[in-house]
């Protein structure tokens, strides 16, 4: 009998089984052909009675019962080996057919999805315009190409984090908690974007405002936690050579109005006269309490000026003092300098403050000393100068206010 030893599904096992099955049917075809014979012999020349016949026939077919089994069994496997064959061809088919697919959507993906994505997370200009287009981007995304979708989606979540911490809150801290809402939306499993840092800019730490202080609105404030802004504050370029940064000063001296403001929130005692007019009349103490109060409420730290940094941002780059300025003249019945103006008269130096030398004179911290410097209105003329000064004791008087500086806090610093 040959034996049958090859793979399920295999050619070789359909030829072992078919070649099984033929041997199987000739053989039992030539022990038919002999039992018939011999059965036609005996029936001829021997008187054999129908029941011994019947019984040669029974014995006959009893003989060739097993081979008829096993031929039977063995079409059964041919057939099952063949199916098989069938099955397994065809379900190539499929996989190929799904490889060809899957290639396909791996194209589609790279080369429109994947760009038109890229695109977005390169965050050139405001992401906020592309908010729209990026959920459904990422939402066809998910339901075209769940495989890459998933891959690349931790990818995606930092990209975007990136972008919102490092392009869209140094320009607008708000809009980007607005983004980052939005896009926490579109992946809400992603940690990274709840892991977004995002602070409020610092309003004076914009390029446009250093050294430009004379420009329209080219100055910066800062909110109050009780409701309205601090002084308008100019940006003094930093000190080339030397460890001075760039600072925020009063553009002009504090006023009777910012003066009072404060005043209303704390209950001190209030100045009387024109809110335009520069504060004086008050204490180097008071000065630096309505700093600390400012600096309580902006959250930036408000200060006296050293010196150097007063006659720094009084003098710019260019020292020399606009001639008109509100001190004393007498002169060919022309008398000048005999009250305070407004805060905003004159003209400004290239930096944008006002009444730097004149009006009232400012106190400046030099080391331990206290100084008044720059001159006041009842000074004479040649008296008001940028390094004109005197010691000051810090007691209230007249003619004697001041204005504020504090430090910037530089995303780049």
């Amino acid at each position: 009998q040959p034996s049958v030893t090859a793979v399920r599904g295999s050619p070789e096992l359909e030829e072992q089984l078919q070649a099984r099955i033929d041997q199987y049917r000739e053989e039992s075809l030539a022990k038919l052909y002999e039992g018939q014979e011999l059965l036609a012999f005996a029936k001829l020349h021997f008187n054999f009675d129908a029941e011994a016949i019947a019984e040669v026939e029974r014995s006959l077919k009893e003989a060739l019962a097993p081979r008829e089994e096993q031929v039977r069994l063995d079409t059964v496997a041919l057939e099952d080996t063949i199916s098989y064959r069938e099955e397994q061809a065809r379900l190539a088919e499929l996989r190929k057919e799904e490889e060809a697919a899957k290639l396909a959507r791996n194209a589609l993906y790279q080369n429109e999805h994947l760009p038109s994505l890229l695109r977005i997370l390169r965050c050139k200009g405001s992401i906020a315009s592309d908010l729209e287009n990026l959920g459904q981007l990422l939402q066809s995304m998910q339901a075209n190409f769940p495989e890459q979708f998933e891959r690349d989606k931790p990818g995606i979540a930092d990209a975007l984090a990136g972008c919102i911490e490092q392009r869209v809150a140094a320009r607008d801290p708000e809009e980007a908690r607005l983004t980052q809402k939005v896009v926490m939306g579109y992946l809400p499993d992603q940690p990274r974007l709840a892991q977004i840092e995002i602070s409020d800019l610092d309003p004076c730490d914009a390029r446009n405002l250093v050294g430009n202080g004379t420009r329209n609105r080219s100055w910066c404030t800062d909110k109050l936690a009780v409701g309205g802004e601090s002084p308008e504050m100019v940006v003094v370029p930093g000190q080339i050579g030397k460890s001075m940064e760039k600072f925020a000063i009063s553009r002009i001296e504090i006023r009777i109005a910012d003066y009072n403001f404060y005043c209303q929130q704390t209950g001190c005692a209030q100045i009387s006269g024109n809110p335009s007019l520069p504060v004086t009349n008050i204490s180097v103490a008071d000065a630096n309490n309505y700093a600390a109060w400012l600096s309580e409420q902006s959250g930036k730290q408000y200060r006296l000026p050293t010196e150097e940094e007063w006659l720094y941002a009084a003098s710019t780059n260019t020292p020399q003092v606009d001639d008109n300025v509100n001190c004393t003249v007498d002169s060919r019945g022309v008398r000048l300098g005999d009250k305070l103006l407004n805060t905003l008269s004159g003209r400004p130096n290239s930096w944008g403050l006002y009444n730097y030398v004149g009006n009232a004179r400012e106190w400046v911290v030099a080391g331990d000393e206290l100084k008044a410097v720059g001159g006041a209105h009842t000074d004479p003329k040649p008296e008001c100068r940028l390094d004109y000064w005197v010691q000051h004791t810090g007691e209230p008087d007249l003619v004697t206010g001041f204005r504020l500086v504090r430090a910037i806090e530089s995303r780049n610093s």
